[in-house]
């Protein structure tokens, strides 16, 4: 085996060596982004289901408030037990 054939086979092996190398930085730098991105997209996502999971019990609680409140309803029936059953308080 001659210094010309181990040269080449070396020059063969680095270059594989780069192209492998230069292929795992580029989807490295791909990953990142694509994480990056949907960290943020989800950040804005969570914001907003926050926002609309506060804000639709409240509308949900102040229609009901609004619609059918009678204050009288609480002590109608002389109490809580009387209204519920007397069996439900021994459960």
């Amino acid at each position: 085996m001659g210094m010309g054939t181990v040269d080449a086979w070396f020059s063969r092996k680095w270059k594989s060596y780069w192209g492998g190398l230069a292929i795992a930085s580029a989807l490295l730098i791909v990953y990142f982004l694509l994480n990056y991105w949907t960290v943020s997209l989800f950040s804005k996502a969570n914001s907003f289901i926050t926002v609309f999971k506060v804000i639709i019990p409240g509308l949900t609680i102040g229609s009901l408030l609004f619609a059918g409140f009678h204050g009288s309803n609480f002590t109608s029936a002389g109490s809580i037990a009387l209204m519920v059953g007397q069996v439900c308080l021994l459960l």
